[in-house]
């Protein structure tokens, strides 16, 4: 008896019917007068751009380089790259053998896969930044950390199976990061950092242009947690915009990070484009830099600004842990130049296709700082923003403007309008210790199943159509077939009914029932096809409030002060 597991995007009545992804170039993402809302929106415009040319973006070596290249053990251990005897690691080695190279003179596959890997979206990066004018800092060759030594082991099980498992060990000249919660080794590798590559990295950061910071990483597969995959390369893209003017004289930095790769993990499909994380937040960032290639609006800024596009967050926040860790960490119990002069963070993920548009600070409860004590839980940045939103609403006459403090919907969980460490703010607050504010759109009145039953922003919508239900049944031919039935959640109020929470019906469903409980990220659902199905024009107007309300920002976050000597300076709302 054959069992199908085909998931749907499309609904028509009360089930999904199955429905393959695999798209060609001329695919029209909504059809009828729907589409009209939006379609003319430059967030659209600037989102659909990005999201067609990279679909998914996971971040490995076997899902950007032909095998041919890649160094396999008889025994199946993926150890990097093939080498010659001390030769170095350089995007030299596998530009030339990519399996989806991006060409910006036909930058839309024809392809029926859905992942073209993160490698292609850094090419397209790099491109479109080049493309509004910023200059290139990064070197001939883009040099990676020495790749690591990766010895093999047998391990046995209770069963009596056997296998061969992985161990990486760091050259003299690097170094694994230091996890910014545990403080315990992770496996992500960097140059130490009197390295000359890092020495020519820190100098370019004062710079304006962009230059690579590159890493190496291991991957623990889902499906496979003992056949992990070792020196997989990642690479950060760090733009620097100085202010334009007079007495603007030794700038603050200040620090806009969106990560670009995604993942697929719930669902059976593994068609996950990375719709919503994150491709969402890199065309936020990518709309702040057309803004900030005119000389007329850097005028208007008053800090030295990093926007930077973060690589193998999915994975354990592994491109920002690392950028943190060489850049922005005390050295010798010092602090670096770059962390001393550091104003403040704004991270962007998943930023649309939620129910509600989010700021955050980071989680302030007594268990969250135990092991860090030093860190900077500062609620000041969420609430300027927050208010500018606030502001920006009022003026507007459009609530939607503004990105909300979420309330406390259960005792001991997270305090209004705070998260947890699920995203690249962490590193910079814990480690780098400076003020955060994230942005995302989800909503933390869902009970999440998907955490294990908590209110914290894992379940991003109400809507039925991403509370999936598996339902089995049989065809004509008397096969077993999959159908995915959508679930309305049972609102229940909270004392007078000013706060709601909602959960599926416990009288009904089981957790073990659904395949997708809201959690849309990294689902089969996360395409802009299912978002502009179901969300519509509102997808792309929380990004153009998030846009919006950060531009507002930054050109709101400084002043000139001339002081009782008669010398102007900049001052920060800080």
């Amino acid at each position: 008896m054959k069992t199908s597991t085909k998931i749907g995007l499309i609904t028509t009545g009360a089930l999904l019917v199955p429905l393959g992804l695999g798209l060609g170039v001329g695919f029209a993402l909504v059809k009828g007068d729907q589409a009209r809302h939006y379609r003319g929106m430059e967030a659209y415009k600037v989102f659909n751009n990005f999201i067609m040319s990279t679909r998914g973006r996971i971040a490995g070596n076997v899902f950007n380089f032909d095998p041919s290249i890649l160094d396999k053990s008889e025994s199946g251990i993926f150890k990097g790259f093939k080498l010659a005897d001390n030769q170095k690691l350089t995007n030299k080695i596998f530009e030339d053998k990519l399996l989806h190279p991006y060409d910006a003179n036909n930058p839309f596959l024809e392809t029926e896969k859905d992942n073209l890997g993160n490698y292609r979206a850094y090419q397209i990066l790099l491109d479109e930044i080049k493309k509004m004018g910023y200059k290139n800092n990064n070197p001939e060759e883009i040099v990676y950390p020495t790749q690591n030594k990766i010895t093999e082991q047998e391990i046995s099980f209770k069963n009596g199976a056997r296998i061969k498992v992985g161990e990486a060990k760091t050259s003299g000249e690097t170094e694994f990061v230091k996890g910014s919660r545990n403080k315990q080794d992770i496996p992500v590798t960097i140059f130490k950092n009197d390295h000359d590559v890092v020495k020519d990295i820190e100098s370019k950061l004062t710079q304006d242009g962009f230059v690579t910071h590159g890493f190496l990483f291991t991957r623990t597969p889902w499906e496979n947690k003992d056949a992990k995959e070792f020196n997989n390369v990642g690479n950060n893209v760090i733009v620097t915009i100085n202010p334009v003017g007079e007495n603007k004289q030794n700038p603050k930095d200040f620090f806009i990070v969106s990560h670009y790769d995604s993942m697929n993990n719930i669902g059976p499909e593994g068609t996950s484009w990375g719709a919503a994380d994150n491709a969402t937040s890199v065309s936020v960032n990518l709309r702040l830099l057309k803004y900030f290639s005119n000389e007329e609006n850097r005028k208007k800024l008053g800090v030295r600004l990093h926007i930077i596009f973060a690589d193998a967050e999915e994975l354990g926040l592994y491109g920002s842990e690392a950028f943190v860790q060489q850049f922005l960490s005390e050295r010798n119990n010092q602090k670096t130049e770059l962390q001393k002069n550091a104003l403040g963070m704004i991270n962007m993920d998943t930023v649309a296709g939620g129910d509600v548009l989010h700021v955050h600070s980071p989680d302030s409860r007594e268990e969250n700082l135990k092991s860090n004590p030093d860190a900077n839980v500062s609620q000041h940045l969420r609430d300027q923003l927050h208010s500018i939103s606030r502001a920006r609403s009022l003026k507007l006459n459009d609530i939607t403007q503004e990105l909300n403090i979420h309330a406390m919907y259960e005792p001991g969980g997270f305090r209004a309008g705070e998260t947890g460490d699920f995203s690249d703010h962490a590193p910079y607050y814990l480690k780098a210790k400076m003020p955060i504010a994230n942005i995302e759109a989800t909503n933390y009145a869902i009970y999440a199943i998907s955490s294990g039953g908590k209110y914290d922003g894992y379940s991003m919508t109400t809507n039925p159509n991403a509370w999936l239900r598996k339902i089995e049944k049989k065809d004509k031919n008397g096969n077993v077939i999959f159908e995915y039935e959508p679930t309305e959640l049972v609102e229940t109020k909270i004392g007078d009914g000013s706060l709601k929470t909602y959960k599926y019906d416990e009288s009904k469903y089981k957790p073990t029932d659904f395949v997708v409980t809201g959690n849309i990220w990294h689902s089969d659902l996360d395409t802009p096809q299912w978002f502009n199905k179901h969300f519509g024009k509102k997808f792309y107007q929380q990004l153009d409030t998030t846009y919006e309300t950060v531009i507002s920002y930054l050109l709101a976050n400084w002043q000139l002060k001339t002081d009782k000597d008669g010398k102007t300076k900049l001052v920060y709302f800080e």
